[in-house]
């Protein structure tokens, strides 16, 4: 098993999503000209993915991993090293997704909405990795994530519009407490509360709050929804993480910031346990192929861990 699975690694997930594409499947199918909507979908999964990757270029930061494609939604992933980093990823995946609406779906009845959202590894969510079928029909090895911040930033994208780039509440956090400490405007990268809302199985159906990245700040609608403070939000969603037994405070180990590169308590101890009994488990050896593991008692050992440090951090948060 690939040890870098095991090394720290905070990652910040993409989404970009087709709006309307199913009526506009049919109203463009016709029996002479056949699936004459097709190149629309084409270019999306071409240039999309070209275009975000040219902004981070212009800004010489480092491009995002293609995670895959899931029908007419793309996704992304980027190990984050900076909180500065993280930031002119956002702000380039939020220009992609106006620029693409403006440009290229300009004559189009769809729309791209986007969603952002971040994991913790390898404690907390999990990295891991699967072997899949090539084009050739030879496997090939595919990264992959789970995980309660995953489930999370999946469910939070039915939130996301053309001009609601919807946010996970660690990355509200992380955004929020880089612009309150640059002393950047509130209105640059400007963010906004939609409300608490319970997402099916996330965070044991606690409501979870709904923040979100404005686009297009010239729609009369909008003046109704005031802009967030940063420093509240940082504030807010920091009490929020710490009183929730299933949430942490982002650790990212190579960022400068004491406040987010030290490691928290339990942690390391933790890791080793996982990294020891995944070792131990023989079905995630890459002679197990394609072969789906029964339940055994390292998954048991593991389950315990897991229950045991939410536990503990239920009693500190009490």
């Amino acid at each position: 098993m690939d040890s870098k699975l095991f090394e720290w690694d905070y990652k910040l997930f993409f989404s970009v999503d087709l709006i309307g594409s199913t009526a506009y499947k049919a109203e463009q199918f016709t029996k002479e000209l056949g699936f004459n909507w097709a190149p629309a979908f084409e270019n999306f999964y071409r240039d999309f993915p070209l275009q975000f990757n040219q902004k981070c270029i212009n800004k010489k930061i480092q491009q995002p991993v293609t995670w895959k494609f899931l029908g007419d939604e793309i996704l992304f992933y980027a190990s984050i090293s900076t909180i500065q980093f993280l930031f002119e990823l956002v702000i380039s995946f939020a220009d992609t997704i106006r620029e693409y609406n403006d440009v290229a779906l300009k004559d189009c009845k769809m729309l791209c909405k986007g969603t952002i959202w971040s994991a913790g590894f390898p404690v907390g969510n999990i990295p891991y990795e699967y072997n899949h079928f090539g084009i050739n029909g030879d496997p090939v090895t595919i990264l992959d994530f789970i995980g309660p911040q995953i489930d999370a930033g999946f469910r939070i994208t039915k939130f996301s519009t053309d001009d609601r780039l919807t946010i996970s509440v660690e990355t509200a956090y992380l955004l929020s407490y880089y612009k309150s400490k640059e002393h950047l405007k509130d209105d640059y990268l400007p963010i906004k509360f939609l409300g608490n809302e319970v997402l099916k199985g996330v965070l044991n159906n606690t409501a979870y709050p709904i923040f979100y990245i404005e686009l297009i700040q010239t729609r009369p609608e909008h003046k109704w929804v005031t802009i967030c403070d940063s420093k509240e939000v940082y504030e807010y969603c920091e009490k929020f993480i710490e009183s929730s037994q299933f949430l942490r405070r982002p650790f990212i180990y190579t960022e400068i910031d004491p406040h987010f590169n030290v490691v928290p308590d339990g942690m390391e101890a933790i890791r080793e346990e996982i990294k020891q009994l995944r070792a131990d488990d023989k079905s995630l050896e890459p002679e197990s192929l394609f072969v789906v593991s029964e339940y055994d008692e390292n998954s048991e050992q593991l389950y315990n861990i897991l229950k045991t440090e939410l536990i503990k951090s239920e009693e500190q948060n009490e």
